[in-house]
């Protein structure tokens, strides 16, 4: 006799009885949930991919997918051309600074 197992974990602490809708209403969870990606918006200067924000698990565990958190945050998609541009900008800041590290470590110091 073979018994069907149930796989879901909806309900249990680590998974919402019900996701996040656009049209629902923040909670004070949900506030604190999106309080990293906004914090982490803030501080690169563009939106966050998932992989830039420690805590993106707990927070899809909630909104289901990043672009649904994303749109809850009240912040504009990943996939907009101007949040590409921003990220493709700090990139290349980040090599120049990377450059410039590499060359002073390389550097001997005069005596």
């Amino acid at each position: 006799m073979s018994r069907k197992r149930n796989f879901s974990l909806r309900g249990s602490p680590r998974f919402p009885v019900e996701f996040w809708k656009e049209s629902q209403q923040l909670t004070d969870e949900d506030y604190r949930l999106l309080k990293p990606l906004i914090e982490k918006a803030r501080v690169l200067g563009y939106t966050p991919t998932k992989a830039e924000v420690q805590e993106s698990a707990d927070i899809k565990w909630r909104f289901r997918t990043w672009g649904d958190a994303v749109k809850a945050a009240g912040l504009p998609s990943t996939n907009s051309p101007e949040q590409q541009r921003l990220r493709a900008l700090a990139r290349q800041r980040t090599r120049k600074e990377d450059a410039r590290e590499e060359k002073a470590i390389d550097t001997p110091l005069a005596e």
